[in-house]
């Protein structure tokens, strides 16, 4: 406060050295007596520099956005306080399993899940939802007509991979029964040397 008031300076703009000049110069002047009686009751706080802050007061009254905002906020937090304490509540009373029962028990649900959606009423018919009519008969007619020649063309495939299959069977078969007649229809199998 003396310095701005007394030298017209503010503490931040002041050099190290020039801040222990004029705190000597202060004291011998506070020593002297020769300052304002306010000084000596006690200043609270002086201005230290030439920016304003723009600080607002703590106890000014909050504009209606403020309000909001703070309304806000108390409820948000209220509203995880509340729900965390429901949650270590439902835990209490419920614990929830742990390790392979959980994986158990998680699949159980998933399982009930299902059965419930493949045992559910339809709510609307198939009609409903397609727009019925002839047209849409021919194109489940269409689609029924395209699985069924897919169907023939995998059953074709996979005749034809088995038959295959089997004819290299038939084939090492032979080669097998070839071998056991040159050897005069015995298998000769010898014995293991047990000194190696």
């Amino acid at each position: 406060m003396w310095l701005k008031e007394d030298r017209g300076v503010y503490f931040s703009d002041l050099s190290s050295d020039d801040t222990h000049r004029l705190f000597n110069e202060f004291v011998e002047v506070w020593n002297a007596c020769r300052l304002s009686n306010k000084y000596y009751e006690g200043i609270s706080r002086g201005p230290r520099t030439s920016h304003n802050w723009a600080i607002k007061d703590q106890n000014s009254i909050p504009d209606e956005e403020e309000k909001f905002l703070l309304d806000w906020k108390k409820e948000k937090t209220e509203q995880k306080k509340y729900w965390k304490e429901q949650a270590v509540l439902l835990d209490e009373l419920l614990p929830k399993e742990t390790g392979r029962e959980r994986i158990f028990e998680k699949r159980t649900i998933r399982k009930e899940m299902i059965k419930a959606r493949d045992n559910s009423p339809e709510m609307l018919s198939e009609k409903d939802i397609l727009g019925g009519g002839d047209d849409i008969q021919k194109r489940l007619a269409q689609e029924k007509a395209r699985r069924e020649m897919q169907a023939k063309g995998k059953s074709v495939l996979y005749n034809e991979k088995f038959s295959a299959y089997m004819r290299k069977e038939a084939a090492a078969m032979d080669q097998i029964r070839a071998l056991v007649d040159s050897a005069g229809g015995k298998i000769i199998i010898p014995k293991r040397n047990e000194d190696a």
